[in-house]
């Protein structure tokens, strides 16, 4: 059984944060085709895409008919001061198909200075739900570590 985390952070604050890429991540910024590996995008959509997962597991969760939560989604205005990204990629064989496919992402970290207190919730969500497409597929994982 994987070790219980504790999701809501509202006591949790943070001006300095480094979250950290374990499996490859890869992340399509909104009406692009092509995933992107640029630092600069990746620390801006973290945030959105770690609300928008946590919204789809309690919909996938939910009672048939019954309304879903509104989700506020809290503004944060993140510097990045720091990366260090690797492109990674990852054949892996399935063997229903047998045949070869590429799982591609950024592996590394991202170093983000601002007011995080208001996404920590998100942010540990995130260390769960994973982050990014595949995500599913155990691809995204990511640590969120507080550097103040």
């Amino acid at each position: 059984m994987p070790p219980m985390q504790r999701l809501v952070g509202d006591s949790e604050s943070a001006q300095c944060l480094r979250i950290h890429f374990l499996m490859p991540t890869a992340y399509k910024p909104r009406g692009e085709k092509q995933p992107t590996f640029d630092a600069k995008a990746l620390a801006a959509g973290s945030w959105d895409h770690s609300i928008g997962r946590a919204k789809e597991m309690v919909q996938a969760c939910s009672v048939r008919g019954k309304p879903l939560p509104w989700v506020e989604a809290p503004q944060v205005r993140a510097e990045l001061v720091g990366h260090r990204l690797f492109h990674y990629e990852v054949p892996r064989h399935r063997y229903r198909q047998d045949k070869w496919i590429d799982f591609d992402g950024a592996v590394g970290y991202l170093e983000l200075e601002g007011d995080f207190s208001a996404v920590m919730p998100w942010a540990r969500a995130a260390e769960v739900l994973h982050f990014g497409e595949r995500s599913t597929a155990g691809l995204g994982k990511v640590r969120v570590v507080v550097l103040d």
